[in-house]
């Protein structure tokens, strides 16, 4: 038993349960139901920490059972707490809450200090992941005096760990650093090489926000040996992917992207989806401090995806804050791609901004949803992306187009989805940039649809389009005043435009705008995330947590 124990805690997982599977056999052919019930546990605590929930589950219900059977209250105490660590691991904060309850009264009944600490240490983290902060400071504040009291060195450890997170929540990287160091030297003297592992890559990562890139390097190599050595794979996946975030901010990157790219495959390997949307993420920041878009587009759809997909499966404050940052860089590269096309073309610089501006406006106004208001503003960013593979010539023609011209114009909508196929977006964008210069009475393109038929965002993004259009200087004609701009809108309502949206169209600008006020210049992207200035992105902060 001393020799798995001993095992156990230095990480040295399949011997310790090989010695726990003979101390289990012992205590059967002695009967010795204590002990049974005990390497059970301890048995279930490794199935717990290498992430194999139900077969940890299974052997604490059996070692439940066996406690219950003795009468042990504080052994079931232990237990009660582990079996709350894996309704932690499955999100089930109504279970968790449960099961450390129980465990919390009975410490406290039996005057179990230590216990105490490991509870108050995991409602720490608990109410961290919630979002609940200021919470969970409090509780580890509540814990490290009971480890203090027992002396005992492993839990002061993880909660220093801890209370860094609390402070890289809140992007101070000083003091998030200097927890760490303290975990990490608490955890060198007691020789805990997965705690030792786990300090290294949160210090690692901590320092590479302060552009301290070099010390970031040297713990990332220390954490990467440590979990090598004890083929955890989690930590070799986010020590990969570590490695990747300090190449980035050195300007490596191919072998940033090499880096990342162990990180997804190793990630998929062991089904760590909340490892494989970070790592997702980071790549398409790799991308974009390339110039490389449509790459930017396609990594952001797929790390979006895996997100939403463990929103839906447990609530997680921290997976709203990625998912407000992942949208944060849709809106800033959607804007600069649009951007990119009016580059070509002096005359129409400035126009998505304000597309965009007057469409989110207008869909705001019609109570559309949050998710079809992102959408409309990503499309409008990008609705003349097509418009790339049109010679300049032909964009900046001042004369009437020939033929084969207007129909080359015609196939940007269509051009515009093609360049996008490979995007996977988090709302629905293509068919809005596709139908976008589609008319209510069915003579628009690219497929002819008319009146309701065509995508409600579409519509929208037509009307902010043509307004725009109107209203500034473009090769064959000077900007329209106000007046005949709603002259030329009301007399062509029920040809162009859906009649209804128009109107209140009109209405917004006529309410910001009155006749003979100038518009130019005035109704720009202001106030939208979207216009923020641009830049490497900073890696979101590290995610690595210690239970107890």
């Amino acid at each position: 038993m001393e020799r798995a124990e001993s095992l156990d805690r230095s990480g040295h997982w399949d011997e310790a349960v090989d010695h726990y599977h003979r101390t289990l056999s012992a205590a059967q052919h002695e009967g010795d139901d204590w002990a049974r019930a005990y390497v059970l546990r301890r048995m279930g605590e490794i199935k717990r920490k290498r992430g194999d929930m139900g077969d940890a589950l299974r052997l604490f219900h059996t070692s439940q059972g066996i406690f219950r059977k003795l009468g042990d209250r504080k052994s079931l105490s232990y237990l009660y707490n582990n079996i709350g660590l894996v309704f932690f691991g499955r999100g089930k904060w109504k279970l968790v809450k449960r099961y450390f309850g129980r465990a919390l009264r009975i410490a406290r009944v039996e005057g179990d200090k230590q216990l105490e600490g490991q509870i108050f240490n995991n409602l720490g983290i608990m109410s961290q992941i919630l979002g609940h902060d200021d919470r969970s400071i409090r509780y580890f504040e509540r814990a490290l005096p009971c480890y203090r009291l027992t002396n005992h060195a492993r839990g002061i450890a993880q909660t220093y760990n801890n209370i860094g997170m609390y402070y890289r929540d809140r992007r101070n990287w000083g003091d998030a650093v200097r927890y760490y160091e303290k975990s990490l030297e608490t955890s060198l003297e007691l020789g805990e090489t997965v705690l030792i592992g786990i300090a290294s890559l949160n210090i690692a990562l901590a320092k590479s926000h302060l552009n301290d890139l070099e010390g970031a390097k040297g713990y990332c190599g220390q954490a990467f040996e440590i979990f090598r050595k004890l083929d955890d794979k989690l930590g070799i996946a986010e020590s990969h992917l570590c490695l990747g975030i300090i190449n980035r901010h050195k300007k490596r990157h191919a072998m940033a992207r090499n880096s990342i790219g162990k990180s997804i495959q190793l990630n998929r390997r062991i089904q760590n989806n909340l490892g494989l949307a970070e790592a997702y993420r980071e790549m398409a920041l790799l991308y974009w401090d390339q110039g490389k878009s449509k790459q930017v587009l396609k990594y952001l759809g797929k790390s979006f995806r895996v997100f939403r997909e463990l929103k839906a499966t447990r609530y997680v404050a921290d997976i709203d804050k990625q998912i407000r940052d992942l949208e944060e860089i849709y809106f800033r590269i959607a804007r600069e791609m649009g951007e990119e096309v009016e580059s070509k073309d002096t005359y129409t610089f400035g126009h998505c901004q304000r597309v965009a501006r007057y469409a989110v406006r207008l869909a705001e106004e019609m109570d559309l949803s949050e998710n079809e208001i992102k959408a409309i503003l990503v499309a409008a960013f990008l609705h003349d992306l097509g418009k790339v593979k049109i010679p300049k010539e032909i964009l900046i023609k001042p004369k009437k187009l020939t033929p084969d011209e207007y129909l080359a114009v015609t196939y940007h909508p269509a051009w515009g989805v093609e360049m996008l196929e490979s995007v996977e977006f988090p709302w629905e964008v293509k068919s809005l940039i596709l139908h976008h210069q589609e008319r209510y009475d069915g003579q628009g393109y690219p497929e002819g649809l008319a009146g309701k038929k065509i995508p409600l965002g579409a519509r929208i993004i037509a009307i902010a389009d043509f307004f725009d259009a109107l209203t500034t200087d473009r090769p064959y004609r000077k900007a329209m005043s106000l007046e005949e701009t709603f002259a030329l809108m009301v007399r062509e309502r029920e040809k162009i435009s859906d009649p209804q949206l128009l109107d209140v169209f009109l209405s917004l600008v006529r309410k910001r705008f009155p006749p003979g006020k100038s518009l130019l210049g005035q109704m720009v992207c202001q106030g939208l995330s979207a216009s923020a200035s641009t830049g490497q992105m900073k890696s979101p902060a590290p995610r690595r947590k210690v239970p107890a």
